[in-house]
């Protein structure tokens, strides 16, 4: 795939952490650059925008403008976001951003002047529930970055938002990246409520099997299912990637060990895996890339962790591979 492909492909990267999805991509894409997503990212083919969870993702630009109405009623949830005249925050925020990008806090205090009885955590709140605001570059360019500048997304890309909003598609979407999944997982991905309806209708279409435990998972007819006896190659991912926050159980690939040394206060640090489970974590710091594994690896593993960390220390401009000892 290209690397469009495969981000479409996904439905999305998470991106709060803006160089993120370049690790994720470089894992998944047969001779990625850096280059490739910045000049995606410069062109607005893709975009940064908050979707699924209420969190930043990276998503093509057409999907983008077909995911947000669907996730709408999820993201509309902020408590904040209600204590404010929407519909009049809403037309200020487009009026004030389709002019020019602009920090969140100039934001948040241009519509305090305009909206004095209210403070500016509920007006901003208001503004990124109800507003499909995309973060513009050079934010989440490689080895540019910058401080985050916002617009809206139909302005930044010159077209609409899409109409429907039944969530058929967007299961459809995930299924393609991440089934056989249940109900369950989609829901804990998309954070969405009242998904069963959708799979309701779209059963005749999916391939439906049962897990050990007798939960009902589904997938697109033609998707392909590895053998089990197949060996998973060694893969470096960053914080938040949808190998973990796509299913709701994620036992499968990372036990009560791995969760504890993995977890942080807001989320998960980068991972490495070995033949399909969680094994160690890596960080990229003054042109380093560190590696620090939860138990031994074998001399196969440890040969595979370094093969691929010197690769990808190669294709994000760091000069070495330290591997601390167990």
């Amino acid at each position: 795939m290209s690397v469009l492909e495969m981000v479409e492909h996904l439905a999305g990267m998470q991106a709060q952490v803006p160089t993120s999805p370049y690790a994720g991509l470089w894992s998944r894409v047969d001779g990625f650059a850096t280059g490739d997503l910045a000049e995606l990212l410069v062109d607005r083919r893709v975009v940064r925008i908050v979707l699924m969870r209420s969190t930043i993702h990276l998503v093509a630009a057409d999907d983008a403008l077909a995911f947000r109405p669907v996730l709408a009623p999820m993201l509309a949830k902020d408590p904040y976001a209600r204590r404010v005249p929407v519909d009049d925050v809403v037309r200020a925020t487009r009026e004030i951003l389709e002019r020019e990008p602009m920090p969140p806090a100039e934001l948040a205090q241009l519509l305090t002047e305009r909206f004095p009885e209210h403070d500016a955590e509920a007006l901003t709140h208001a503004a990124r529930a109800f507003v499909a605001l995309v973060q513009v570059p050079p934010r989440g360019v490689w080895g540019v970055g910058g401080q985050v500048k916002v617009t809206t997304l139909e302005s930044w890309v010159d077209r609409p938002l899409g109409r429907s909003t039944e969530h058929d598609e967007l299961v459809i979407r995930y299924l393609r990246a991440f089934g056989p999944a249940s109900a369950k997982d989609f829901a804990s991905w998309s954070r969405l409520t009242g998904v069963k309806a959708a799979f309701d209708r779209l059963r005749p279409q999916l391939r439906i099997d049962r897990d050990e435990n007798g939960v009902e998972l589904f997938d697109l007819p033609d998707a392909p299912i590895a053998d089990a006896s197949t060996r998973a190659p060694v893969r470096f991912l960053p914080e938040y990637d949808n190998v973990l926050l796509a299913h709701a159980d994620r036992t499968r690939i990372l036990d009560d060990r791995a969760r504890s040394f993995l977890s942080r206060e807001n989320g998960y640090w980068p991972f490495v895996l070995v033949d399909g489970d969680v094994r160690a974590t890596w960080s990229r710091r003054d042109g380093t890339i560190t590696v620090s594994p939860f138990d031994e690896l074998s001399r196969v593993e440890r040969d595979g962790v370094v093969d691929e960390g010197r690769r990808l220390a190669t294709a994000l401009d760091a000069d070495d591979l330290v591997i601390v000892p167990q």
